[in-house]
Formats: structure tokens, sequence, C-alpha cells
């Protein structure tokens, strides 16, 4: 159980580090930041939760 949490949480540090430089880069909207958009999509593929990615923008 440990060894799946821990596993989460790097997954989910790694897309938080991204979207937040994206964000800093390219601005918070989504919609005109494109780079924020493909990483908001992937993160949601591999099941990264809501909060994360809000937190992260």
């Amino acid at each position: 159980m440990a060894k799946t949490a821990d596993a989460k949480a790097k997954v989910y540090s790694k897309y938080g580090r991204e979207i937040y430089m994206a964000a800093k880069s390219g601005g918070i909207d989504p919609s005109g930041n494109l780079t924020l958009r493909g990483l908001i999509d992937r993160a949601k593929k591999d099941q990264v939760p809501t909060h994360v990615i809000e937190k992260a923008r």
C-alpha cells in the first residue's frame, strides 16, 4: 500500500511542477496556453485529482 502511495505521489508532484511552470510562463488560462491545456489533459488521463491540478495553476 505504501509503495502504491509513493508512486502516485511521484506522478502527482511531477505533473504539479510541470503545470506550475507552464502556467507561470504562458498564463493560467488553458484556452490561451496550449502547453498548459496539453498538460492538464495528460494529467486527467493519468488520473491526477482535480485539486492537484488546480493547486498547481
